[in-house]
């Protein structure tokens, strides 16, 4: 058995849900005692620390609890694209904070060898997410390419003058498409080169605000003007 280290979080939010495992085994006959007694051991060894040694049932009461409520919290937050993001409610984004504490303890719990994870994305924290939307909020290098007319196709988003952000807005942006990548070459250099045109946040607004709605997939306008408020 190998050692694992929990947040004091983590551990308090699981220790709550074995806790209410065991609440609802209790009233249930055909429940083994020997599984209630696997909660017991499990919640007994995190109240005392927060490194423990999980024997393999332990481990499997564990990942149970956290299963059962997972899929609970994706269906009532219902992430569709990134602009979900953006319109969370302060009851939702707690929903997302256990949904990311839920995958990282079942990729500490898991063993490799004897059992598969469950088909969630553990690469994918809803956490990262909100930290490159604020990353988003601070570029004040905007690229920008336009259409015939006054309709933006492609915008992009500078970070310090080292990264950036781009995006096609004719494309449904979901949160797994945000990300930035290292730029090779002066950031203005590059924008000049690849947009039509190297702005600011503001004017960047503008444009957009100037843009046909109807020829944007729902909501993509909207949340890029909510980026650069």
């Amino acid at each position: 058995m190998k050692n694992i280290s929990f947040t004091a979080e983590e551990a308090e939010w699981l220790t709550k849900l074995l806790l209410q495992r065991i609440s609802l085994y209790v009233d249930i006959p055909k429940v083994k005692p020997t599984i209630i007694d696997h909660c017991i051991s499990a919640i007994l060894k995190l109240e005392e620390k927060l490194t423990v040694k999980l024997k393999d049932w332990e481990r499997t009461v564990c990942a149970s609890v956290i299963n059962e409520d997972l899929p609970t919290y994706e269906k009532q937050i219902n992430v569709t694209d990134a602009f979900s993001l953006v319109c969370m409610t302060a009851d939702q984004r707690t929903m997302l904070y256990y949904i990311d504490m839920g995958k990282t303890i079942l990729k500490k719990i898991h063993k490799p060898k004897q059992e598969a994870l469950p088909d969630y994305n553990f690469n994918s924290l809803y956490r990262n997410q909100y930290e490159l939307l604020s990353k988003l909020k601070i570029c004040d290098l905007i690229y920008i390419s336009k259409t015939d007319g006054n309709n933006v196709y492609k915008i992009g988003f500078v970070y310090k003058g080292i990264e950036a952000s781009v995006y096609e807005l004719s494309q449904q942006i979901n949160p797994g498409d945000l990300a930035f990548y290292t730029l090779n070459m002066d950031a203005i250099q590059y924008g000049r080169r690849s947009f039509s045109m190297v702005t600011d946040r503001s004017e960047a607004f503008n444009l957009l605000s100037r843009c046909d709605d109807h020829k944007y997939p729902a909501n993509q306008l909207t949340f890029f003007k909510q980026l650069l408020k």
